[in-house]
């Protein structure tokens, strides 16, 4: 079974699958959309099917920058972030939210930069997203 709960790789998600599929999470999936890229002219969001075992997956871009990259699943979004150094450090540097340090803190690190998750399941979880994004964004 895919983590994402659109899993049929010929069917790209649209508004209404993801309303249906959503039900009463749905107005944070729009908040956590709105905080991410519609405040923003320059951001766009890509549906990319990524494999069996992981499901359609919902790309936050500017430009050609990956900034994150959202994935609905049963219980809540999960937002992926893949950070450089620098933009580590500007992280750590920043005043965030409690909860996205432990995520930080247990990153996998990589050539490509440290890579963790933030789990979004109220309205809470929210804090530190729009920061993060945009401290990758002024890295990059």
């Amino acid at each position: 079974m895919a983590k994402s709960i659109f899993d049929d790789k010929a069917i790209e998600p649209d508004a209404a699958a993801i309303a249906a599929a959503l039900g009463a999470r749905h107005p944070l999936w729009e908040r956590l959309l709105d905080t991410l890229v519609h405040e923003h002219s320059d951001r766009r969001t890509a549906w990319a099917y990524y494999k069996k075992t992981t499901g359609w997956l919902l790309r936050v871009q500017r430009k050609k920058l990956t900034i994150c990259t959202l994935l609905p699943t049963p219980e809540d979004f999960t937002v992926v972030f893949l950070l450089p150094e620098r933009a580590v450090v500007a992280a750590r540097a920043a005043d965030q939210p409690p909860a996205t340090h432990p995520a930080q803190d247990g990153a996998s690190v990589s050539r490509f930069g440290h890579a963790f998750n933030l789990f979004v399941k109220e309205e809470a979880d929210l804090d530190g997203l729009a920061a993060l994004a945009r401290i990758k964004v002024e890295s990059a």
